[in-house]
């Protein structure tokens, strides 16, 4: 369902969430190990959590990554938008350019409230609420 991008994005701030109360910079080696995701894609990926504001850098020997808000005040639609903006919620479901609400697909009406439901469930799930469930 989720986008690779996606997926490492997620596991990222999980284990940012998981270890905020240590209240320290992760390393990138470290955030890898602990999520088994590759170094390369995974700092692309954190540079872009960085530019959404969800989580802070800091280069140099001391420096790494940790979460910006508190882990309650992430949730995992925000994580998403910060990786692919709003397409998962609103691109046609058969990946039709033609589509729209004013010249629907043949799916469109039936996929509308799904797409719409899954929008609003995935703003009420919180890193915190994952990590801590």
């Amino acid at each position: 369902m989720f986008t690779t991008t996606v997926k490492y994005a997620i596991k990222a701030c999980v284990f940012l969430a998981q270890v905020q109360h240590e209240n320290r910079l992760m390393g990138i080696q470290e955030i890898c190990e602990n999520t088994q995701t590759p170094t390369s894609y995974t700092a692309k990926v954190l540079h872009r959590l960085v530019k959404a504001e969800l989580v802070h850098s800091l280069r140099g020997l001391h420096g790494g990554f940790r979460l910006v808000p508190k882990a309650q005040d992430v949730t995992i639609k925000q994580i998403i938008i910060a990786m692919e903006g709003n397409a998962l919620f609103t691109t046609c479901c058969l990946n039709s350019n033609r589509c729209s609400a004013t010249n629907p697909c043949e799916l469109h009406h039936a996929f509308e409230p799904v797409l719409n439901r899954l929008s609003e469930s995935l703003a009420t799930i919180s890193l915190d609420s994952a990590v801590f469930a």
